[in-house]
């Protein structure tokens, strides 16, 4: 249980598959004004791919809800491991957050690479 929502443990019923299913509720969303913050959310998790980022496999929402379906991750999310902690030694603190800055440049790094290709070819076309 969260802020917004729930995480539930689904299983895909003709593959077997194990997720994980976030559960936001729309209601509490608009209430606290985190429409920007969800979206940013969703839109990061499908730009990057990357071992040390949770996987988002797609997205979708009825009347009550919104609903990402994240890969399945054995010991939970980080801001609950950094609560019971209090706060990270150095080293633990160094190492996330160049795993983080690592899945940014990755993500930066291929879009600039899509975008500069695409760039390329428009510009052969022209010739």
């Amino acid at each position: 249980t969260g802020s917004f929502g729930r995480v539930r443990l689904v299983r895909h019923t003709k593959y077997g598959r194990v997720y994980a299913l976030k559960m936001l509720s729309k209601a509490v969303v608009l209430r606290t004004k985190q429409v920007e913050h969800i979206m940013s959310e969703k839109r990061l998790l499908t730009d990057i791919a990357f071992p040390f980022i949770i996987n988002l496999y797609g997205a979708f929402q009825d009347e009550k809800y919104l609903y990402l379906t994240l890969e399945y991750s054995i010991g939970g999310e980080f801001f609950t491991h950094l609560r019971r902690a209090g706060k990270f030694s150095n080293d633990t603190a160094r190492f996330y957050a160049s795993q983080v800055l690592r899945a940014l440049l990755t993500s930066c790094a291929a879009r600039t690479l899509v975008a500069n290709t695409n760039v390329a070819r428009m510009l052969r076309l022209q010739k």
